[in-house]
């Protein structure tokens, strides 16, 4: 397979609308990077708020040592439904077990980084499980950088390089519990939804 090339000499191994979405996101991200803010909540065009976010809301997610904050995910089919339910309880069992550990059997906080991780996160947070859907993200200074060095040439929708990125760590990720922001249903120009 060989890579196609657009007139700005953008490199792609997606269709092209596919290349589009992660470029806007990309120039998102480096604008970020031209101003002096510590943080940045990153918006789609057909993002739509289902839950009110709040002052507290976005001290909390400044307050954690996470880089990246998925605020909005799509409940794409039943299966993605019931995987994300169950997501959410595997992240409620391991905290359930560390916290045992600690209080029933006196060993403290445990020495497996499986644990810890979750441990020293709010509730709220699913780490790293980022699920599709980049309509709706909070991040740092440090994940922006990452995020637009990676991808070159374009081989990966924007969801699915979020996606990778989770489960391998490098930058801290993780989701919201439950999304708090969704998309509009107007006609997406990547996928017919």
């Amino acid at each position: 397979m060989q890579a196609i090339e657009n007139p700005a000499g953008t490199k792609f191994f997606t269709k092209q609308a596919v290349a589009s979405c992660w470029l806007s996101h990309k120039k998102a991200l480096s604008e970020f990077l031209l101003t002096e803010s510590t943080h940045a909540l990153i918006l789609e065009d057909d993002f739509e708020v289902g839950v009110a976010l709040n002052e507290n809301d976005f001290q909390c997610f400044m307050n954690s040592d996470l880089d990246f904050i998925q605020i909005g995910f799509l409940y794409t089919t039943l299966l993605e439904r019931i995987y994300i339910k169950l997501e959410n309880f595997y992240d409620l069992a391991i905290r359930m077990y560390g916290f045992f550990e600690k209080v029933l059997w006196s060993k403290g906080v445990s020495g497996k980084l499986l644990i810890r991780e979750r441990l020293s996160l709010p509730q709220d947070f699913v780490f790293a499980d980022i699920r599709p859907g980049a309509h709706c993200y909070f991040l740092n200074r440090e994940a922006a950088t990452y995020l637009i060095s990676v991808n070159e040439p374009i081989f990966l929708s924007t969801d699915d390089l979020y996606m990778s990125l989770g489960k391998m760590r490098y930058v801290r990720m993780a989701r919201l519990r439950k999304s708090k922001v969704g998309q509009t249903n107007s006609q997406s120009s990547i996928n017919p939804r």
